[in-house]
């Protein structure tokens, strides 16, 4: 399998697209412990399960955003991040570039393209 059991932080506010994602991960052999559908969840559960990988959503429910949350991870630790977006105004892939993503992917996701997204980061580990 693919995956290898290495653990995936899944980030994503619409419950539907996170369940789809997160099953189409499993069967990629990877681990999806939990989701967070905020900023402040992504935190906490990074803290709490130190994925290998952070698949995350750039717009969030909440007052944070996705980059937001990514600051705050990457001020704790050093964690691949891809963001996921379906707007991708000149500020946000500003904000987004600034944290030096292994990519920024657009909505709705292609798998494939988030498979390649992960094999690359967790080969640079």
């Amino acid at each position: 399998m693919v995956g290898r059991g290495k653990k995936i932080l899944l980030v994503e506010d619409e419950a539907i697209i996170a369940m789809d994602i997160s099953v189409r991960l499993r069967r990629l052999g990877y681990l999806v412990p939990a989701h967070a559908s905020t900023a402040q969840e992504a935190v906490d559960l990074d803290r709490a399960e130190n994925p290998d990988f952070i698949l995350m959503d750039i717009r969030l429910a909440g007052e944070l955003d996705g980059i937001d949350a990514a600051r705050h991870i990457l001020a704790r630790r050093k964690v691949p991040i891809a963001f996921m977006t379906g707007y991708t105004n000149e500020e946000t892939l500003l904000r987004c570039s600034a944290l030096t993503p292994i990519a920024c992917l657009p909505k709705p996701v292609n798998m494939g393209q988030v498979q390649g997204a992960i094999e690359l980061a967790l080969e640079r580990l």
